[in-house]
Parts: C-alpha cells; sequence; structure tokens
C-alpha cells in the first residue's frame, strides 16, 4: 500500500468549501455533514492514492469527483504532498 501524502488546503479552497457548507447548512444540517463527510473521505482517498483522479489536460491538476453527491476535488498532487485546489459542484457556478 503506498504511503499516505501530506494533505494542505490553501485558502481558495477552504473558502470554497465553506461557501457549499454555508448554502446547504440552512437548508439541511444532515446533508451539509453528509457532504463534508463525503468530500473528506474523498480527500483521505486521494492522499493515499493521488493517481486516482483524471488528470487536466494541460495542467498540472487532477480531478475526482465525490460518487453521492458529485462534487469536484481539484487538486495537485507532488512528491510527499496532495494539495487541494479547489471544490465544485456542477449545480453551483
Amino acid at each position: 500500500m503506498p504511503a499516505e501524502l501530506r494533505l494542505i488546503y490553501p485558502t481558495q479552497a477552504r473558502d470554497a468549501l465553506r461557501s457549499h457548507d454555508d448554502y446547504l447548512r440552512p437548508r439541511s444540517a444532515k446533508a451539509a455533514d453528509a457532504v463534508l463527510a463525503e468530500v473528506e473521505a474523498l480527500c483521505n482517498l486521494i492522499a493515499e492514492f493521488p493517481d486516482i483522479g483524471r488528470s487536466v489536460p494541460r495542467t498540472s491538476l487532477r480531478l475526482h469527483v465525490t460518487r453521492k453527491y458529485r462534487y469536484r476535488v481539484a487538486y495537485r498532487a507532488t512528491p510527499g504532498l496532495v494539495e487541494v485546489i479547489d471544490f465544485l459542484h456542477p449545480s453551483r457556478r
């Protein structure tokens, strides 16, 4: 099994996730918690297997999608580090 890489969330990524949470939480705290749990699980999986996401052409980014809620996690993997760049959802632009 590969060694887990260090996972970091720059300000842009934290702000994006907070924005999604701010949108969902007033509608349903349970749903917001479920989305955050799924995103966190995916980020931990990415830290363990950084090549799991598809590469984005002409960039150093990779993209992987959560199964249930379809959130896209954009990230960059370098030796010893996974940097989560952004969290995106197709219905929120």
